[in-house]
């Protein structure tokens, strides 16, 4: 029996590369409606972990190496929550450039206001219902990426055969 792509080398690297281009596009995806002001606590959330996992069965199955394992998982969530918070922070940074463009008094009562760093932005706006919003958004994202991965990967093959772990 061939070994599966992924057990050499650049099947890993590869398998890491979709994890990692996946968890981008889903974080994505996954700011748009919040930076529309739209975001309904968990349905997004798991939305988005299951996107994250079709999208890793699919690209594996496309490299022709077996169902991805829930590592593959963790990183593309990993990636997706970092990505989602990045792109969430350059449309707060882009409407609060507007808004100064429009009325150039804000800039004098909050100097800086417009280009703020990343980490100064995650800072101002952790309050303590922030942080359990994302705590739940995060956590929500991976485990249903992780457990619809594995879920794959234990189903059954066509022939009544366990699929290698």
């Amino acid at each position: 029996m061939d070994q599966p792509q992924t057990s050499t080398p650049v099947g890993k690297l590869l398998l890491v590369a979709a994890a990692v281009v996946a968890g981008g596009c889903v974080g994505v995806i996954a700011a748009m409606p919040q930076s529309a002001g739209v975001f309904l606590v968990g349905l997004q959330s798991l939305a988005a972990g299951a996107l994250l996992s079709v999208l890793l069965v699919g690209t594996t199955a496309m490299l022709g190496s077996h169902r991805p394992r829930w590592p593959a998982a963790l990183l593309a969530s990993v990636v997706a929550v970092v990505v989602q918070h990045l792109w969430l922070y350059r449309s707060a940074l882009a409407a609060r450039k507007a808004a100064a463009a429009r009325q150039p008094a804000v800039e004098m009562f909050r100097p800086g206001w417009t280009e703020q760093g990343f980490l100064e932005y995650m800072q101002s706006e952790a309050t303590s219902h922030a942080i359990l919003l994302w705590t739940l958004d995060a956590c929500l994202l991976t485990v249903a990426a992780v457990a619809i991965v594995e879920l794959s990967r234990r189903r059954r093959s066509p022939a009544g055969h366990a699929t290698p772990n």
